[in-house]
């Protein structure tokens, strides 16, 4: 089975945009606020599907967005 990693970013980077938004965050409050995601450019990439995030800044989004942190 392949995976098309572009179409993957793309997904996530919307998803991730679209949480962000409906919460009234912006991308700058967003990369100051947390501690995983480190530069707006980064989550600017990331939600323009140009970058993958990692496993950490996967993991510490779902917290914010009210799942429950990793064991």
């Amino acid at each position: 089975m392949t995976v098309d990693l572009d179409a993957l970013a793309r997904r996530i980077g919307d998803r991730i945009r679209v949480l962000r938004e409906e919460r009234g965050i912006t991308q700058e409050k967003l990369a100051y606020e947390s501690e995983f995601i480190g530069s707006k450019g980064y989550l600017s990439d990331i939600e323009a599907g140009q970058r993958l995030p990692s496993l950490k800044v996967l993991a510490g989004l779902a917290v914010l967005s009210g799942g429950r942190r990793p064991a």
